[in-house]
């Protein structure tokens, strides 16, 4: 860390290179092992599943001979246990083989050709490094060479650096094919998988690569068109002897799982072993995993600057239930209720009863209050839950969280909920390592700017969250062919559910998640892309409802709105109980939303609809009033 630097450039080099590209050679130095690391170093074909910023780059990476290399502070002179070969599917490339008015049995060859020839170039290239770095090296005799060029269809070669300029030329030279084809003579083409059979049963069965596993890694496989995961699937289905494969996609990113074989399918776990990132990192493993990455880029800062704190858990304030409630305005709730309804406690109380009541904490009493109030008058048989303690201990337990939602009306200038400590942060941050380095991030940014204080206020905690979730909205338009509209989607339901978390009389506590209600009818096509297409962009999360039968339709799952939504929305990032929603109506929130969002409510018991924003909200209140 350069010293030199502002606190702010140090803070955005630490934790805003939060992007595994971005980091550049530092993401050895910053790397965190995760749990699941084990799992990915068996034999055996795995596919890591996850969405974006979850560390399926970071591992894989680590995985990769220059991370084993770079984690290991020096290059041992014997074997490793295994070599990774790391590739990141180039969007640009890939797309190019389609089109042109020519079908898929004319682009899956040229495609399998081309695969062949990246691998190939992998494993040369490591061959070259590892002599260069290490002063050890496995030749490739003139005999495999030959056999290799020729599987390979490309020009006989001398040594392993003439093999690997081959190849290279050869790669180049059918990318410009490909873009020529009526031009161009059709080049000669290699037969899947085959030159990498060659390669790879050779250099393992050298004596310096014996009982060392050989890992192809490759990251974002969901940008592969349908039929090149199917090209793939091929080559993973029948991998294991020579090499295997390592995969980092998103969820519901691997689209096609049958093989070229129309008969043949990959099927967890004979064929391959699933590590859902998701479920790995979760609860007590995410708070340790994560808690140690913000602590090691807190200790590089601190070693920079005596400034910065070093332990992120201890750092971030938080408030109880109880506390947060005060500072919401409970007090001047309690005050409007008393106005209303002292004189009827009087009179329908015990001396006592009254004294016991107002002993209680205003939250307490605010509870009591607005559950038993209608618009003029006390149900007091409801009432006196309050005085029942096994009865009410129940009761405020389920509804205190949630009755934070409604102490301040939509017309308050400030926060209606405040999102603040350690705990709340991983939560909102649900399980994505980017979101929570980005999330702090932003605090510190604000923080450091205006105190050197050793401990973040709420406020301060709060307004970063907002700003963050604000931006991720902003930018979701841009991130898929259905950003539009995931967009206009993720208004409309952060408004129901912001409505729905602001008027909970009468209905149960937290709503926050919902499934879809079908009739027996399948949903459109545009519901099931639109679902998608949210949970792989991270607008939705996926849940398995309680009778999954198909992991690909919606219908079997609960969805909720990304907890790193909600302190925009001013809604619980907990899940916590659903409502149904029809897909017609998911519809009518895209096509005409301020009418679906009406209607939604409507039918969920909420006629009077104030679409009045709170004051987060306020850049979209023209999209809300339109």
């Amino acid at each position: 860390m350069n010293n030199s630097m502002e606190p702010e450039e140090q803070l955005s080099k630490i934790f805003g290179s939060y992007k595994a590209e971005w980091l550049k050679e530092q993401i050895y130095d910053l790397f965190t092992e995760p749990s699941y690391m084990p799992e990915l170093l068996t034999s055996r074909p795995c596919i890591l599943v996850g969405g974006r910023g979850t560390g399926k780059t970071t591992a894989l990476r680590a995985l990769s001979y220059e991370g084993t290399r770079a984690l290991a502070k020096q290059c041992p002179t014997d074997a490793w246990d295994y070599y990774g070969f790391y590739y990141r599917v180039n969007t640009n490339r890939v797309t190019s083989f389609e089109g042109q008015d020519k079908d898929t049995s004319f682009w899956r060859p040229i495609f399998a050709h081309y695969m062949n020839l990246i691998f190939s170039e992998l494993l040369v290239d490591f061959l070259i490094w590892r002599e260069k770095e290490c002063g050890t090296s496995y030749i490739l005799d003139s005999s495999t060479i030959t056999k290799v060029t020729q599987s390979l269809c490309i020009e006989a070669c001398s040594d392993v650096a003439d093999l690997k300029q081959t190849i290279e030329l050869s790669k180049i030279n059918l990318e410009a094919y490909i873009n020529n084809i009526e031009e161009e003579d059709r080049p000669k083409l290699s037969l899947q998988g085959a030159p990498l059979d060659l390669l790879f049963q050779s250099v393992g069965s050298s004596k310096e690569y014996v009982n060392t596993n050989f890992f192809i890694l490759i990251d974002e496989f969901e940008n592969f068109l349908d039929y090149q995961q199917q090209v793939l699937n091929t080559l993973i289905k029948h991998s294991g002897e020579a090499y295997t494969f390592k995969i980092g996609v998103r969820e519901l990113g691997w689209r096609i799982k049958e093989t070229l074989n129309e008969n043949e399918r990959l099927i967890h776990p004979a064929d391959y072993i699933k590590i859902d990132i998701s479920k790995k990192l979760s609860g007590e493993t995410y708070s340790k995993f994560a808690k140690k990455i913000c602590n090691g880029r807190l200790r590089v800062l601190h070693e920079a600057n005596p400034m910065y704190f070093t332990d992120i858990s201890t750092a971030l304030c938080s408030m109880s239930v109880e506390d947060e409630s005060i500072k919401l305005g409970v007090n001047k709730r309690l005050e409007e209720y008393y106005a209303r309804h002292d004189t009827d406690l009087k009179e329908n109380l015990s001396g006592d009863e009254y004294r016991e009541f107002k002993s209680k904490h205003p939250l307490e009493q605010y509870t009591s209050f607005y559950l038993a109030c209608g618009k003029t008058e006390i149900d007091f048989d409801d009432f006196r839950i309050s005085f029942s303690p096994a009865k009410w201990k129940n009761r405020y337990d389920n509804y205190k969280f949630a009755m934070l939602f409604t102490i301040t009306t939509s017309k308050f200038s400030g926060y209606k909920k405040y999102y603040s400590g350690w705990e709340t942060i991983l939560q909102i941050s649900g399980g994505n390592i980017r979101y929570l380095l980005t999330l702090v991030e932003q605090t510190l940014l604000l923080h450091y700017k205006k105190t050197k204080d050793q401990l973040v206020d709420c406020d301060t905690q709060t307004k970063a969250s907002v700003a963050v979730a604000k931006n991720i909205l902003t930018e979701l338009e841009g991130l898929s062919t259905h950003g539009a509209q995931l967009t206009k989607m993720l208004l409309s339901l952060g408004r129901v559910f912001g409505v729905l978390a602001a008027e909970a009389k009468g209905k149960s506590p937290e709503i926050t998640q919902f499934e879809f209600e079908m009739d027996g009818e399948h949903s459109s096509d545009r519901v099931n892309e639109l679902i998608k297409s949210a949970v792989m962009n991270l607008a939705l999360l996926r849940f398995p409802g309680t009778k999954l039968s198909d992991p690909t339709s919606i219908r079997d799952y609960d969805y909720m709105i990304h907890p790193i939504f909600s302190p925009f929305f001013a809604i619980s990032y907990r899940k916590k109980r659903k409502i149904l929603i029809r897909p017609d109506a998911l519809v009518n929130l895209i096509d005409n939303h301020r009418d679906g969002i009406k209607k939604l409510l409507n039918s969920k018991g909420i006629v009077e609809v104030d679409l009045t924003v709170p004051q987060q909200l306020s850049l979209f209140s023209g999209y809300y009033n339109d």
